[in-house]
């Protein structure tokens, strides 16, 4: 997809250290980590060009111009930890003392108005290792596996299948937050 916006490098610096200010684990406490993001916005702490940008977004989400935004050159985590695959989940909380990513998404969901979605049974509602392919799972053709999933219609043999009419809302969207970089 073609990038709606790429972040100069000196739009990324600003909104890097703005982004510096949270303090918390999102993974420990979600609620601060949360109210920490609020207050960056309640404070006026936000560029001014990225609340306009997110505006836009949001507008043209509401009015059904565009239902997928992709931004480039985003803030991101100076630094990933090095993930034992086979320990993904205890590795990620363990060696993560950084928290850029998420406070870029839980900031981004705020300004636009859309929930931060993360599954509840999934690796412990981690964001990380949602997106990351444990040992186990690396070469599985699923959503939690290392490869791409090229149709995403694994569900026909479940009672609960995409193809079932309630499960398939016409006009609902349920956008997802990605940062890459990882």
């Amino acid at each position: 997809m073609r990038p709606i916006y790429t972040f100069s490098e000196a739009e990324r610096e600003t909104i890097l250290a703005t982004l510096k200010l949270v303090k918390g684990d999102p993974y420990h406490d979600y609620s601060s980590f949360s109210a920490a993001v609020s207050y960056l916005i309640e404070n006026n702490e936000v560029p001014p060009f990225f609340l306009a940008l997110c505006a836009k977004i949001r507008a043209e989400r509401e009015n059904g111009i565009f239902k997928a935004h992709v931004l480039r050159n985003c803030p991101s985590d100076v630094e990933s930890p090095h993930l034992e695959l086979g320990v993904l989940e205890t590795s990620v909380h363990g060696n993560k003392n950084t928290f850029i990513n998420e406070a870029f998404l839980a900031l981004f969901s705020q300004l636009i108005n859309i929930p931060l979605l993360l599954y509840g049974c999934a690796y412990n509602t981690d964001l990380k290792s949602d997106i990351i392919a444990t040992k186990l799972n690396v070469e599985a053709k699923t959503m939690f596996g290392g490869m791409e999933v090229v149709c995403h219609n694994n569900c026909k043999v479940s009672v609960a299948s995409s193809e079932s009419e309630p499960y398939r809302p016409q006009n609902v969207l349920v956008y997802t937050g990605f940062v890459d970089g990882v």
